[in-house]
This record gives structure tokens, C-alpha cells and sequence, in this order.
């Protein structure tokens, strides 16, 4: 994508199916057994409007007992790949990577077996992805218990228009739907928005899919629900298309299994996802993902000044910090004196740091000034929300939680403050970063752009938090969207629990501190 040209996550508002479309397909359907539901759903996609020769089907049989067979009525172009479950080699995240990342079409559709789609469910897709290549495009759908078609009756049927009278109800997707509209349809500009992206029907280009390197492979399930979450840093735009309809057959896993799979799913869920902060309070433990990266230039810094800035951040056991320390390490191993250093603060940082693996040491000149622009170069988006440079010896008392406080209220994407000794420290946001890198020019220049840029006087920084009714009214809001999850008395007390602390850790605090 060469240019961008948007404010955060805006989008347009409607689209019209495109008359001519030119961009190739991909479907890719993972599964494993359920032969019945996978040949009523290639009976359905064997009847979409989008142009068939654009459209390839690729049915991964991840391990099935006995084979999956190509059934009579199938798309065009199909093709089913047998994933041989060797060793470690098994499920869903696996055997998609295994197949996506061979693709050579433009717009990867991944789509479950157990899932009917309407006649123009793809081109309601395709609509988006040919208008700009940064969507990831949901379809619209419902549950549904029984049904009585067999492949053929149903071709048949969806071919007469007859669609929406193959149920005459269906179950609402409801805490998905009452997300979809808290957030203005994803168009808000929030981290929780990550868990909109559900593995029965959505898009992406081939592009970002092979950028974001596909499924996290340790996942088994909630493969989904992490990759969302790196979506939502690339600065990548959620569209939920409400005239993608299409019908689930049968409940989904998650809620008739609640429990059992979110034991299963939290350990991993924690260790890569740092927004999920309810699930890190296990004291002691290391995540693989923290939530703030720091660079920070030790050049100038004295051993006491880069204590006091890392010493409260080392304190933050639930969302974590790794650290990057710029400085001319190499210098170091030059002969020297213990009583005549001149690097004397800089080895000791060295020294202190060397043996923890939250630190790791990068090399740059003595006097080379560090632009913005070069200090977002240095910056590779990944799994992160938060990034810091601190330089200098800002003797403020402003720590790093209060600075994204105000990143945070102000909704822009990078905010610092600037010293007498025009010493720089400043928190920049991964959506933002990213959403900048993808257009041409100065990164600095186009994420003053397309999200705003905050510069503060150190004597004139304070955060202005929110008041507490506007707080309380965001929580209960939140309290609303979950309630619909709820579908046991175990479950309610854990959703109490939970709001307890969402509200103590983040209403009250805020109020105190």
C-alpha cells in the first residue's frame, strides 16, 4: 500500500459491490472430520456471484478419521490438501499456515466448515479489499441447532434467492454484536477491539496475512483472538460487514465448553496478549509479550538517573517492560582505569544490566543525534502496544505510566516531553507507528497525520484525568457487552470478580493516584 490517506480507523461508510472485480481469492477451509457440514458449505459456496474463475477453494483436512472426500457439488476451482498430522504437526494454526503460506492470490477468505453463506457473502468481502488493502473484512452471521437440506436441495435453494427462508430464526453472535456497536462498528480507536476477529468468516490481503506471518502456531484454539490482536497494532482496519449474512451450523465450541477452554486457552492468551491484564496476576512470572518497549539513550545518562526511570517500570508485574540501551558499547572494551573512567556511569549500567534478559544492548556512535524519524526506524512493530524513548537525565518525577495516561486520553498516537537541555522523552502507539510506516514519506511527518503528535514543556506537564462519573459510565458499558456472555452462575461470579477488579484497578486507582 503505497499511500494512506485516513485519520486512525476511519472508513468509509458504505460500499457498493464492485462491478468488475479483478482481485484473486483464496478460501481456505481448515477442518477436521465433519464431512456433512463441510459438503453443505462448499454446496453454498459453489453458488456465489463473485466471479469464479478469481476464486480458489483450498479444503484442509487437518488429521480427519476417516479422509474427507471432495463431494459432488463443489466450486470450480478446488483443491483438498491432506495435512499430514506427523509429531507436533496437527491443527488448525498449523495446517492454515501450511497451505496460506503458498498462496499467490491477492485476498486470503478464511472461512469454517460448519459455516453457509449467502450468494454475495465473498463480494461483500471483495467490495472493501478492492477499495484499499489495509481491511480485514468480518462477515455478518447467525447459530442455528437443526437443519434438514441435504448439499443439493440447498444449492438449489440459495440459486432461487431462497437464503434467508432456509431458517426461519437464528441465535445472535450477541457480546460480538454488542461490541460491533460500542466501538461505532471498530471504527473507535481502542485496543479491546482486538477480540472482534472471529475465525468462521473473515478477510485480509495475502500481503498482510504473510506480513503478520499467519496463526500463532503454539495455539490450538483462540488462534483467532491473537492474531486479532496483532491486526489491531498494524494499524489494520476491522470492518464488519453486515451484508455478508450467513448461517452457523450449530453452537460454537467456546460456549458449550466455556470453561474447560478458557483454562486451556488463558496461559497462552496472557503470555502473548498484554490488554488481557485480568489474566496476569500469576506474581513472579515472565511474559513472553510485555506491554512497553523502552529505547532509551544511556549516552548521557548517570547510573542514578537511569535507576530512577527503570526501578518503577521493573515494578509493573502485570503488563512488563523489555529495554533496549542505545549507547557506544563497543567503546567499552577498550583499557581503562577503574579511578579515571570516562565511561565510568555507562559501564556500570553495562554491568548491572548485562545478566537480565528484559535488557539488550544496541550500538550507536558517541555523537550521533538521534532524529524521530530514526528513532520509529528502530521501532519493528510486533506484538507490543507501547514504545518509549527517554534520553538524557530528566530529573521530572514524570514516570512512563503517567506519560501514556495522557498518550491515552488525548487519543493521539505519539506524545513526549521535552526538558531545558531539549532532552526528549516521549510514548508512541504501535497502531499509530504502523499506519505510518505503511504510507510513503517521513514516518514522523505521516503520523502527525494521520493520528496527532503532542509535544509538552517539561514545567507545564500534568495529566488531566477524566472525571469519575465519565469513568464509571465507560465501565458500565463494559459490564453491559460482557453480561451477554453469561450463561451459568460460575460464570456470572467470574464476570463479578473480573468488574471488581477492572473497576478497582481502573477507576479507583486513577482517582487516588
Amino acid at each position: 500500500m503505497n499511500k494512506v490517506e485516513r485519520w486512525k480507523f476511519n472508513r468509509p461508510e458504505v460500499l457498493k459491490i464492485v462491478d468488475n472485480p479483478t482481485l484473486t481469492v483464496d478460501v481456505i477451509i481448515t477442518c477436521r472430520n465433519s464431512q456433512e457440514k463441510l459438503d453443505l458449505a462448499l454446496a453454498a459456496l459453489s453458488v456465489q456471484n463473485y466471479p469464479e474463475d478469481l476464486i480458489h477453494v483450498h479444503i484442509v483436512d487437518d488429521g480427519s478419521l476417516p479422509k474427507l472426500t471432495m463431494p459432488p457439488i463443489h466450486p470450480k476451482n478446488s483443491t483438498l490438501h491432506y495435512y499430514e498430522n506427523e509429531g507436533g504437526n496437527w491443527g488448525k494454526s498449523k495446517s492454515t499456515n501450511s497451505v496460506a503460506r503458498k498462496s499467490k492470490a491477492d485476498v486470503l477468505w478464511f472461512l469454517d466448515s460448519d459455516m453457509i453463506v449467502e450468494p454475495s457473502h465473498l463480494s461483500h468481502h471483495m467490495k472493501w479489499h478492492h477499495q484499499a488493502t489495509d481491511y480485514v473484512v468480518l462477515g455478518w452471521k447467525k447459530f442455528v441447532e437443526d437443519w434438514s437440506y441435504d448439499p443439493h436441495s440447498l444449492a438449489t435453494s440459495i440459486k432461487d434467492g431462497n437464503f434467508l427462508k432456509l431458517h426461519s430464526d437464528g441465535v445472535n453472535h450477541g457480546y460480538w454484536e454488542a461490541r460491533v456497536d460500542s466501538s461505532n462498528e471498530f471504527r473507535s480507536d481502542d485496543l479491546e477491539n482486538f477480540r472482534a476477529l472471529v475465525g468462521a468468516t473473515f478477510s485480509l490481503s495475502n500481503e498482510n496475512w504473510q506480513f503478520l506471518g499467519g496463526y500463532d502456531q503454539n495455539f490450538i484454539t483462540s488462534e483467532d483472538t491473537e492474531l486479532g490482536w496483532r491486526c489491531i497494532l498494524q494499524g489494520l482496519r476491522f470492518v464488519p460487514e453486515r451484508d455478508a449474512l450467513s448461517w452457523h451450523l450449530g453452537l460454537t465450541t467456546i460456549e458449550n465448553n466455556r470453561d474447560v477452554i478458557l483454562s486451556h486457552n488463558n496461559p497462552l492468551l496472557a503470555n502473548k496478549i498484554p490488554a488481557l491484564s485480568h489474566l496476569r496476576r500469576k506474581g513472579g512470572l515472565e511474559w513472553d509479550v510485555p506491554e512497553n518497549e523502552f529505547l532509551i539513550d544511556c549516552r548521557l545518562m548517570t547510573i542514578d538517573s537511569f535507576f530512577a526511570f527503570i526501578q518503577p517500570l521493573l515494578k509493573d508485574v502485570q503488563g512488563q517492560s523489555k529495554f533496549r540501551l542505545l549507547a557506544n558499547w563497543p567503546k567499552l572494551t577498550n583499557r581503562y582505569s577503574p579511578t579515571d573512567d570516562q565511561y565510568k556511569d555507562l559501564r556500570e549500567i553495562q554491568r548491572w544490566c548485562e545478566s537480565d534478559e528484559k535488557f539488550k544492548f544496541e550500538t550507536v556512535s558517541r555523537g550521533t543525534y538521534l532524529k524521530i524519524d530514526e528513532i520509529l526506524e528502530l521501532i519493528q512493530i510486533k506484538s507490543t502496544p507501547f514504545y518509549f524513548f527517554a534520553e538524557g537525565n530528566l530529573k521530572s518525577g514524570i514516570e512512563a505510566q503517567q506519560l501514556k495516561a495522557s498518550l491515552l486520553q488525548s487519543g493521539n498516537g505519539l506524545e513526549g516531553i521535552v526538558d531545558n537541555g531539549d532532552h526528549r522523552f516521549f510514548v508512541a502507539y504501535a497502531p499509530a507507528i504502523s499506519t505510518a510506516k505503511r504510507t510513503a514519506g517521513s514516518t514522523y511527518k505521516n503520523l502527525e497525520e494521520s493520528w496527532g503528535v503532542k509535544w509538552h514543556c517539561l514545567e507545564d506537564f500534568q495529566v488531566t484525568k477524566k472525571p469519575l462519573l465519565l469513568r464509571s459510565l465507560l465501565f458500565i458499558r463494559y459490564c453491559f457487552r460482557r453480561v451477554i456472555q453469561v450463561k451459568s452462575f460460575d460464570q456470572l461470579k467470574d464476570l463479578l470478580r473480573r468488574g471488581f477488579m477492572v473497576y478497582k484497578d481502573k477507576i479507583l486507582k486513577e482517582d487516588q493516584d
